[in-house]
């Protein structure tokens, strides 16, 4: 027997509280180390458990069939979007047909004396043939006027984003609208 571990064994029969002291500690350590084990474990159940769910998402995106209805989904919304475009062959009759649309649709709602504001066409980013124009029209209208304004502008197929409505109707005095709004254009042979 090692001649170091013999005296350390002799000390610890001498004093019997050194001795309790040690096999508890020895104990602490097998208790602390069973626990980081047990630990250990479940981490590593989590986290296969994760990658065993994200293997089956990538194989159920791998599979032909799922592309191809994805596909024909991504293409059906493109159609609806597209049919929801306006269509001229410039941004510039885009943006003549939009006045006199906003101008027929001011006259349906009753809508007296409008001031309509139409902004140059501005291109979309990374779209070609794609144009985004802005507008505002703004006057003496009472509320029903805005409501029956945005109604039409509700009914119709096309895409009429409402940027900004206000509407004031003080007391003993004609009431002012003001919507603003923005549409987009697609130019070129689809028109």
């Amino acid at each position: 027997m090692n001649p170091n571990l013999a005296a350390l064994l002799t000390e610890l029969r001498g004093r019997p509280r050194l001795a309790l002291l040690v096999v508890v500690a020895l104990l602490v350590l097998i208790v602390e180390a069973g626990l980081r084990v047990r630990d250990a474990r479940v981490t590593l159940a989590e986290e296969n458990s994760r990658l065993a769910s994200q293997v089956a998402r990538l194989e159920q995106f791998e599979a032909p069939d799922t592309w191809r209805e994805r596909f024909e989904g991504l293409e059906a919304l493109n159609g609806a979007t597209e049919r929801r475009l306006w269509h001229a062959e410039t941004s510039g009759l885009g943006r003549a047909e939009l006045t006199r649309y906003v101008e027929r649709m001011s006259a349906q709602a009753r809508w007296e004396e409008p001031r309509i504001d139409i902004a140059q066409p501005l291109p979309v980013e990374g779209v070609p043939d794609l144009w985004r124009i802005e507008g505002r029209v703004a006057g003496f209208a009472d509320p029903l006027a805005v409501i029956r304004f945005l109604n039409i502008a509700r009914r119709d197929a096309r895409f009429f984003h409402i940027i900004q409505l206000q509407i004031a109707h003080p007391a003993g005095r004609r009431g002012q609208g003001n919507i603003s709004f923005a549409v987009f254009l697609r130019t070129g042979a689809t028109a």
